[in-house]
């Protein structure tokens, strides 16, 4: 029997969330990436702070499809899910694709990106060959992975040295710029995405030597660990060394541990790392010292429109 033809139509604020919700669980969607609740599914649409917009596949009274688009400059990037049983993902896709791209194209934008997920080392599945079929192109020369530590099952070592190590607010464009300079810009990106504005929950530690040469520095934010409980966690952590300085494995490690110190002192729950492998010395750091629950793994894909 042949399906009834399938329609696109923009989501509303109206709408039932709990489809989306549905197709979400069924595609295996990191919960760290997109809202599992169809309150928070509602919020993640329709924000008052960032610019986004969706647009389902429906057939009959079926949802098989839905497309979400964030606006980032005159570009931007989208999320999606289709229905597992779906006999044509690459038609639906293609579908939901053309209202967000002709969105780009009446702003004057090129690129539309898109994060697809793979399991650690993956170079390929399917969904990336699906992207492919349709135009979409790696942006990244490296892998990106989410990791996470539990921070009541990290102790500080008893005599930490935390010597030249101290909070300090820096200027986020100084700190994008120090990276990029580095040659770190694959996680000068992610930085600038993650620290767009200076805010009260941003924490900066920096390692200065004894002449308060800046040498390296770390950052987090403290969230809540759940949109509806009371914990909370640090988000977005991460460090970067100068290389001129060419500080041994054990300065890092302890710069990590003074860093590590500082979250437990303010009684977080957990710590959460997204960092690109460019500087893989920074990630097994991390799994040293306990950050061994990888969450996610994925690769930047871009499509130029009009091309």
């Amino acid at each position: 029997m042949s399906r009834i033809e399938m329609k696109i139509r923009e989501i509303q604020p109206e709408d039932d969330f709990g489809p989306i919700r549905e197709l979400l669980l069924a595609n295996a969607r990191p919960p760290m990436f997109f809202p599992q609740t169809c309150e928070n599914i509602g919020k993640w649409f329709f924000s008052n702070q960032v610019e986004r917009i969706g647009y389902m596949a429906v057939s009959g009274s079926e949802m098989i499809a839905f497309i979400g688009f964030e606006r980032r400059g005159l570009d931007g990037v989208f999320v999606y899910a289709i229905h597992p049983s779906e006999p044509n993902p690459r038609e639906v896709l293609a579908a939901l694709l053309e209202p967000i791209m002709e969105l780009v194209r009446e702003r004057g934008g090129r690129g539309l990106g898109y994060f697809a997920f793979t399991e650690f080392g993956q170079l390929r599945n399917p969904e990336i060959a699906l992207l492919e079929q349709l135009g979409f192109r790696p942006q990244d020369e490296y892998m990106r992975v989410s990791t996470k530590l539990l921070l009541r099952d990290w102790e500080a070592p008893p005599e930490l040295d935390t010597t030249g190590i101290q909070p300090e607010p820096l200027d986020l464009n100084e700190m994008a710029a120090m990276m990029m300079e580095d040659e770190n810009g694959e996680n000068a990106i992610i930085f600038k995405h993650q620290y767009q504005r200076a805010e009260t929950r941003n924490v900066m530690l920096t390692l200065r030597n004894a002449d308060q040469t800046l040498m390296g520095f770390a950052y987090y934010k403290v969230i809540k660990s759940r949109p509806d409980g009371s914990s909370l966690s640090a988000a977005a952590f991460n460090m970067h060394f100068r290389p001129q300085f060419e500080l041994t494995r054990q300065e890092k490690q302890r710069f990590l541990q003074a860093a590590l110190h500082s979250m437990k002192q303010l009684e977080l729950h957990a710590a959460n790392s997204l960092q690109s492998l460019k500087r893989p010395d920074i990630f097994t750091l991390l799994v040293r010292e306990g950050f061994d629950e990888i969450q996610s793994t994925f690769y930047a894909l871009g499509k130029r429109i009009g091309e």
